[in-house]
């Protein structure tokens, strides 16, 4: 037999491995996904921690709420309501108001002896221009020419007019009269407080 022929399996040598070179580093991309993991978990926890905290304060703020408004006297409120809306109203009727007092001062300062007024009517335009109309009586048409010079010369009148004349029985001549008012005149919050 050849003596190169071995009859047994089990080897006489040892088998000599190679030895296995085991990687000790990591790479980039494995270490930035362990730093996102790390922070995304952290910032789960900072929302669940929120979460919880925001839901405390709002129960505390909801029970705040509650007591502050059962501190409140429902009647109270209700009749400061009332009274607020009555002001409210006051005051609407109160820009709203003529001062027609001191229309009739400023008129009997400027009318003559012989002239007479029988009825005086005023209207606000939705501009706040106020106009009046007066109805009257002169003594004669020389007195009512007089007037007219006197009412063109007063300043809080603005464009007077004379109208309707007619001659009475007697001589005295009837009248219509118009003009329309400086609005500071009859402003009745400032006639108040002048008062």
């Amino acid at each position: 037999m050849d003596a190169k022929f071995q009859p047994s399996f089990i080897p006489k040598q040892s088998v000599m491995s190679t030895p296995q070179v085991i990687s000790s580093r990591i790479s980039l991309l494995s270490v930035i996904a362990v730093v996102i993991f790390i922070v995304t978990i952290g910032l789960v926890a900072a929302v669940f921690i929120t979460k919880y905290v925001l839901k405390g304060d709002i129960t505390t703020l909801n029970q705040n709420l509650v007591d502050a408004k059962a501190s409140f006297e429902l009647s109270t409120i209700a009749e400061l309501t009332r009274v607020s809306a009555k002001l409210r109203i006051a005051n609407s009727l109160i820009s709203r108001h003529l001062a027609t007092s001191k229309i009739l001062e400023e008129l009997e300062k400027s009318t003559y002896e012989n002239i007479t007024f029988s009825s005086l009517a005023s209207k606000t335009s939705d501009s706040g221009q106020v106009s009046i109309t007066l109805v009257g009586t002169a003594g004669s048409y020389n007195s009512l020419i007089l007037q007219a010079g006197e009412f063109e010369s007063v300043l809080f009148l603005k464009d007077p007019s004379f109208s309707s004349f007619s001659l009475g029985k007697n001589g005295d001549v009837s009248f219509t009269f118009s003009a329309n008012i400086d609005p500071a005149l009859v402003d009745y919050k400032k006639y108040i407080t002048e008062q």
